[in-house]
């Protein structure tokens, strides 16, 4: 890091478009706890009959960028700015099926603080849109 200085931000926007190609721009603040969407890892390998989900979802805890100087004894050093997202996980609800077929929404669930994959990174060109999650209070 440049400095030794990791900058925070308020807001992150994303561009996107909708199905009728229009476009819109999504705005998330983690004070307001903004949830995002992003792709699976191995999202294009999915077939729509695989049963598998396509999408992660995140809570947003922090929005950051670093000034980062890559050392490589073959290039030059340079800065250059790293932008990123530090956010929690959530995991599908496996005892509950999502979709068409089964006639409502998929369920979501943050991952338990305890587990190691419970928060994480993600580059803020990887969010798809944001997403707006209901809790079903009656179920816990």
């Amino acid at each position: 890091f440049s400095n030794n200085c990791i900058y925070t931000h308020k807001i992150l926007q994303v561009n996107y478009t909708l199905y009728d190609i229009h476009w819109c721009q999504d705005s998330m603040n983690p004070w307001s706890l903004a949830n995002a969407m992003t792709l699976a890892q191995d999202a294009d390998s999915l077939s729509s009959d695989s049963g598998r989900h396509p999408f992660l979802y995140a809570q947003i805890l922090g929005i950051f960028h670093a000034d980062i100087v890559h050392n490589v004894p073959t290039s030059s050093t340079q800065m250059t700015q790293m932008e990123f997202i530090w956010v929690s996980w959530y995991q599908l609800v496996n005892r509950s099926k999502g979709g068409f077929a089964a006639g409502h929404l998929h369920r979501v669930e943050l991952v338990p603080k305890s587990d190691l994959k419970a928060f994480g990174f993600l580059d803020p060109d990887e969010v798809i849109r944001s997403v707006h999650l209901i809790p079903h209070l009656h179920m816990g």
